[in-house]
């Protein structure tokens, strides 16, 4: 639902967009990559939208205004989304689950950061294809969250997707783990869902991130070799 909270500090969503002056990266690099510029250049950037790793503190939308705001979002989301066959393409059919999971506006008013889920799985170079979809289509987006906040100016828009949902979030990382240690009780954890192994991706110390075993789970469905 459009109110429901999620730790976003968990979350693994990969970088597909960034920079400044409504530039739309290409790069699909696993390292994060943030905003740059800060909020006094908000005015030059408007318009522009960014796919970002979540900040580490987020606002959930508790009150009932902001509630209100998360659900107009969502329904302006679901129609920018219908409108557009290649998009509903990229994240597969029927597209139904996109989901607002909470919004923030800046104090200045002039950055509106939006998290979102896709419930479907969407590979990065899908999703970096919606990320530019959604970037040409921003103005209507613009247009409709004007409209809510009754603002002169509409604000920038950062939209935040959660790969977590779609059980990605720490696949790549899982991937390389398993390549670096090669050894049995790995891919015997991965065919059993278990965590046998408790090396982190990093290859140092720690255990497995908590979304290890949903990741290792999407994983095995689509590596059929790893269901043997």
């Amino acid at each position: 639902s459009s109110s429901s909270s999620r730790d976003s500090s968990s979350s693994g969503s990969r970088s597909v967009g960034g920079g400044g002056g409504g530039r739309i990266s290409g790069g699909s690099s696993a390292a994060p990559r943030r905003r740059t510029g800060g909020q006094s250049n908000a005015d030059a950037d408007i318009g522009d939208v960014y796919f970002t790793t979540p900040p580490e503190a987020y606002a959930h939308p508790q009150s009932p205004s902001q509630r209100r705001l998360c659900a107009n979002i969502e329904r302006a989301l679901r129609e920018l989304l219908a409108g557009d066959a290649a998009t509903r393409e990229a994240l597969g059919d029927p597209p139904g689950g996109v989901a607002v999971t909470s919004s923030r506006l800046s104090a200045d008013r002039r950055l509106l950061t939006v998290r979102w889920d896709v419930a479907a799985v969407v590979p990065p170079s899908k999703a970096q294809q919606l990320a530019q979809r959604l970037a040409r289509q921003a103005p209507r987006m613009q247009s409709a969250v004007a409209a809510m906040l009754r603002l002169r100016r509409p604000p920038r828009l950062e939209f935040e997707r959660d790969l977590l949902t779609a059980g990605q979030a720490r696949g790549a990382e899982l991937l390389e783990a398993i390549q670096a240690e090669a050894s049995g009780a790995a891919l015997a954890s991965m065919r059993t869902g278990t965590n046998v192994s408790r090396r982190s991706a990093q290859g140092g110390e720690g255990v497995w991130h908590e979304a290890a075993d949903v990741a290792a789970q999407s994983l095995r469905q689509r590596m059929p070799m790893w269901s043997k």
